[in-house]
């Protein structure tokens, strides 16, 4: 019973079932995982056991006793290995059901799951975004150089979560901002842009990660002039 394929499956059932549970799913709050990374990461999980042996066994539980090594490959380059002791009970009454309960087990669990959520981590917001920004007419100008404008953003983003954006701007210049997203999925981007030497601007941003879009509200202000311009950006990922 101890080895038998059956109840390798159902041990790892426990594992997979783990990366699905409530611990892992806390850590992925507020921000969510809409790209499934901790489903991609499961699907990668490979399990086994070795030197399986039984070590005991109860007869009038009808229960054997187990000892083994557990191998968890997670990642082309990363695995875990401990030992693992594990109990296998026929069930009364039921041809060829039994249950497994595993011993001591959270210390392979927990691990498992940080790596899942690190993983989830670096590939949360990993890559090429971009988008629009809609900005209103300077101090609410309706037309002209001072009216309202909208235009493309792109950015990148890296495993630590740190945003880069650039935009081209009307007058032919461009806008760069940056920042980082915050655990619980707030950012701040700042940044300058310019047409020319005498043609200037910073640009200021506040926002929230919600689902697969980056949303933020701000501001552009012209350097050594009056007025300001109220804009938004909406970014998802390319």
């Amino acid at each position: 019973m101890c080895a038998d394929p059956r109840s390798v499956e159902t041990i790892r059932k426990i594992v997979m079932d783990h990366l699905t549970g409530p611990s892992v799913a806390r850590a992925l709050q507020p921000l969510g995982d809409p790209d499934g990374s901790v489903a991609k990461f499961r699907d990668k999980v490979q399990l086994s056991l070795s030197a399986v042996t039984t070590s005991g066994y109860n007869r009038n539980a009808e229960m054997h006793s187990c000892h083994g090594d557990m191998h968890i490959i997670y990642s082309e380059a990363k695995s875990l290995s401990n030992p693992i002791d594990y109990a296998v009970q026929s069930v009364q009454g039921e041809k060829s059901a039994f249950v497994v309960r595993v011993q001591d087990f959270d210390v392979s669990l927990n691990e498992l799951g940080r790596a899942a959520i690190g993983d989830w981590r670096a590939h949360r917001f990993l890559g090429s975004w971009a988008g629009t920004v809609e900005c209103a007419g300077l101090d609410g100008a309706k037309d002209g150089p001072a009216g309202p404008f909208s235009g493309v953003v792109s950015a990148q983003i890296d495993t630590d979560w740190r945003v880069k954006t650039d935009r081209l701007a009307r007058g032919g210049g461009t806008e760069s901002m940056a920042g980082v997203i915050q655990d619980g999925g707030e950012f701040r981007l700042s940044g300058s842009g310019a047409n020319s030497p005498d043609d200037k601007w910073t640009a200021s941003y506040f926002g929230r990660v919600s689902g697969p879009s980056i949303a933020a509200k701000g501001s552009i202000t012209p350097t050594g002039g009056s007025g300001v311009r109220q804009c938004s950006i909406e970014l998802r990922r390319k």
